[in-house]
């Protein structure tokens, strides 16, 4: 096949493994590819099995009725009703109504008003085969179990029950989107009995709530009744404790308020009034002290005091006053007349003041007896105030009393009007269902659904197939791409061998250009392919390892290489053997050395009548006596004869004598190619890595374990550190490969290969 150097090519690395999610999906999309025959089986089986229990499941006809239920619940012994337009309590209320409809109670209504006891269909139900032979089993278990334990055989009872729970596993109740109509669809296996039941049921469940509502009405009148009787008593209770309390506190009450509230209220103003009075009288009183203080009052406080005596003194006062003053400037102040008219004002101005003297006394008396009536009144307030206080106390806890006879007579007021509703209700019950839509004989089978079964069955088939092949995934330890190889040992994958499946058995060719050489024969014609078909997948496979080698070799110097494997059987000499063809075919000189000396495998399809080869060109003959060449290819072909079992073949390879031979033979050959033994079951690969310059490890496709590389690896590294040129992932089968990788088929195999080799 084409080249790998170690790594996928650059396109192919970035359509795989450059994208994760492409490469996550190119993974799943090949483990489907790869496990597609199982899941087809399976899903193909499945599905015939699913038209089978289709086939011998007797059909069933469902029929649907519908019934309304009325939004407004009518709660008899509710103190407060919730509202109806509250979304989640009328999406409660009718999934309750869901659940009723399909309780038992419900159902044993119907099973007993249709007498479906006695019904054949319902007694001995027709079932599928499969049902059948597990009703055989039951049965047969149920026989064993009542010889050994006797029952009673079953009753009534036992086979409404069991009728019960036939029906209800056909029974389909939902509501319909957001709305009060519930749907009831009953499954039997006669569209006339279907019908017969739906309806049924829709019945007594209609019946069932009139006969629920009725009783729960009743019972709420007997208890409306008893707690009516219990709330009158109590309101009565609460009345006399009202009237008790009011008079053990002395509170009357009024149209305006509370006796006391009434005095106070009269009193304030009555206190008001007198203090307005004392305040006049202590005015006047301080005036007149003011006007005795002076020597004639003026005319203002005359004026205020609105006496006549005092304003006529004061007149005569001025009169004589004036008459004193003219006759002093006319008769002078010594004159007579004169000092008797001072003489007459003198008896004037003290007449004054004895009369101003005699009001002031009177103004005193009123403004003591406005003051003594204003004290009077205040402590009468006080007084009142305080009794109020007392008072309210005592109303506080009169509060309380009233507003508990309040509640009281408002439950007993409430609670007989519901008695009364409760009452009507019994007497004239509504329904709060209806059948909108009764339930009617269906004109074709709702089950078994044919093609459901199948396309269920399929499903559940190909989900077993996935399981499988998740399994086999799982157990598969093995190599099916080079990316695997390459991720799990760190080295490159040289090439892809294809599987062949058909080579010429014996070929025998003779040598035409060395006369005197001895002749090559093929035993198997699979260690010749590459060569009798060179245009050939296989051919370019084997090419791809050539490539790689001349990479790694120095030019004019002779390369050591050696082609193990992990264990025998994986193609290891078939290998070695068509590499050496394909170099020498290239004008190189190959030398191709048999060194498995416990088993000799190329040896014998080779040169099976070869009597000498290895171990003599060790023990010193030449090596050109020995050599086997091809005439179709300049490669020539060193044996391992000697049939005789060596004990310690280890010590040969890894011996001077065998160094010394490589060393000998460097200088006649570009390429000396050994198929060494397998790495596992003994160490002579490991003994001569000193003298190889690099191995190929073959790996089988498929088939060698994981596990076991490693291990095989493990021993080669620590003996052939940088040796290991690569891995060949051998005995490709190209059609399977397809499955694990889709993109890995078409590139290395036939999509792009076929252009080139075919259509030359």
């Amino acid at each position: 096949m084409l080249e790998r150097p170690g790594r996928v090519p650059q396109y192919a690395e970035s359509a795989l493994s450059s994208e994760g999610t492409l490469f996550e999906l190119s993974a799943i999309l090949d483990f489907f590819q790869r496990n597609a025959s199982v899941i087809a089986v399976c899903a193909l089986a499945f599905a015939f099995l699913g038209f089978g229990v289709a086939a011998t499941t007797p059909p069933k006809f469902s029929s649907t009725a519908r019934i309304l239920i009325d939004s407004k619940r009518v709660q008899v012994a509710s103190q407060q009703a919730q509202p109806a337009s509250d979304p989640a309590t009328a999406g409660s209320a009718a999934e309750s109504q869901v659940e009723l409809i399909a309780s038992n109670s419900v159902i044993l209504s119907a099973i007993r008003k249709l007498d479906l006891v006695h019904d054949p269909e319902f007694v001995r139900p027709p079932s599928s085969l499969l049902n059948k032979i597990k009703g055989g089993i039951s049965d047969g278990i149920a026989s064993v179990s009542r010889l050994i334990l006797p029952s009673a055989p079953p009753g009534e009872p036992d086979v409404e029950r069991d009728i019960m729970e036939s029906i209800a596993g056909n029974l389909f109740v939902r509501r319909v989107g957001i709305t009060f109509v519930i749907e009831i669809t009953y499954s039997a296996f006669t569209p006339a009995k279907a019908a017969q039941v739906v309806n049924a049921i829709a019945e007594a469940y209609i019946t069932d709530e009139l006969e629920s509502k009725y009783a729960a009405t009743k019972r709420a009148s007997i208890w409306l009744q008893d707690r009516i009787n219990e709330l009158r008593e109590q309101s009565s209770t609460a009345d006399r404790l009202v009237q008790d309390y009011k008079s053990q506190h002395n509170i009357v009450d009024t149209n305006r308020g509370s006796m006391i509230e009434q005095q106070i209220s009269e009193l304030n103003s009555q206190l008001i009034l007198a203090r307005t009075q004392t305040a006049e009288a202590k005015a006047r009183l301080d005036r007149i002290v003011q006007v005795l203080s002076s020597d004639v009052p003026d005319a203002t406080v005359t004026d205020a005091l609105r006496s006549e005596v005092v304003s006529k003194l004061r007149g005569q006062l001025l009169e004589l006053r004036r008459r004193e003053a003219e006759w002093s400037r006319r008769y002078g102040a010594q004159q007579q007349a004169v000092v008797s008219l001072r003489e007459e004002i003198g008896q004037v101005q003290k007449s004054l003041r004895d009369e101003l003297q005699r009001i002031s006394e009177t103004f005193k008396s009123d403004f003591d007896i406005a003051k003594a009536r204003q004290d009077s009144l205040e402590k009468s307030m006080s007084d009142l105030v305080q009794n109020n206080g007392e008072v309210r106390q005592a109303q506080i806890r009169l509060r309380e009393l009233e507003s508990a006879a309040q509640v009281y007579h408002n439950l007993y007021e409430t609670f007989l009007q519901r008695y009364t509703e409760a009452s009507q209700q019994q007497t004239f019950p509504i329904p709060e269902a209806r059948l909108i839509t009764p339930g009617l004989p269906p004109q074709r089978k709702s089950s078994p659904m044919t093609t459901l079964y199948m396309a269920m069955a399929g499903v559940l088939g190909g989900l077993l197939g996935v399981g499988v092949g998740l399994v086999r995934m799982m157990r598969d330890h093995s190599f099916h791409t080079p990316a695997e190889l390459e991720s799990a040992t760190n080295l490159g994958c040289l090439s892809s061998v294809p599987l062949v499946h058909k080579a010429p058995a014996y070929r025998q060719v003779p040598n035409a250009e060395h006369q005197s050489g001895k002749i090559v024969a093929f035993k198997a014609g699979i260690l010749r392919h590459a060569f009798d078909d060179p245009f050939s997948s296989f051919a370019e496979s084997i090419r791809a390892i050539k490539v790689n080698l001349d990479m790694e070799r120095v030019p004019g110097k002779c390369m050591v290489v050696g082609v193990v494997s992990s264990i025998p059987g994986e193609g290891k000499t078939m290998v070695a053997s068509n590499l050496a063809q394909i170099v020498g075919q290239s004008g190189h000189r190959c030398l191709l050395i048999d060194c498995d000396l416990r088993r000799p495998a190329l040896s014998h399809a080779l040169t099976r009548h070869a009597k000498q080869g290895l171990l003599e060109a060790l023990a010193g003959q030449p090596v050109r006596d020995l050599l086997h060449v091809g005439g179709w290819s300049r490669y020539a072909f060193l044996p391992c004869a000697n049939s005789a079992r060596l004990g310690s073949t280890d010590n040969v390879v890894s011996s001077p004598s065998m160094k010394l031979l490589l060393e000998n033979l460097q200088d006649a050959f570009d390429v000396i190619i050994l198929d060494l033994p397998p790495l596992i079951p003994v160490v002579d690969s490991r003994a001569i890595a000193p003298l190889v310059d690099k191995f190929l490890v073959v790996v089988e496709w498929g088939q060698t374990d994981r596990t076991i590389l490693s291990e095989a690896l493990g021993l080669l590294s620590d003996k052939a550190q940088g040796k290991i040129a690569g891995t060949v992932l051998n005995k490709v089968d190209v059609r399977a490969a397809k499955r694990y990788s889709t993109a890995y088929a078409k590139y290395y195999h036939s999509a792009y290969h076929s252009h080139y080799v075919r259509g030359a």
